[in-house]
């Protein structure tokens, strides 16, 4: 995915509602929750009316690092 990405930013062409969504998942299944806020952040912005969800998978990614947090301190 990150190919098609690269491969449309080249070409200037915009990437298609829920991509970038998409691409936030994948990199939070290997565990790069940065990557997948950032990309979460990008679809909100490039698609308003998907701000609904990606509000509520940031607010997920937000309870999940609170949670390991705690975890890790106790």
């Amino acid at each position: 995915m990150e190919a098609h990405a690269e491969k449309a930013r080249a070409a200037g062409a915009e990437l298609p509602p829920g991509f970038r969504a998409h691409l936030g998942k994948l990199h939070l299944e290997v565990g790069n929750a940065a990557a997948a806020r950032e990309m979460w952040n990008a679809e909100k912005k490039a698609f308003p009316e998907a701000t609904p969800y990606m509000d509520h998978l940031l607010k997920r990614l937000d309870g999940s690092a609170s949670s390991e947090s705690k975890k890790n301190s106790t």
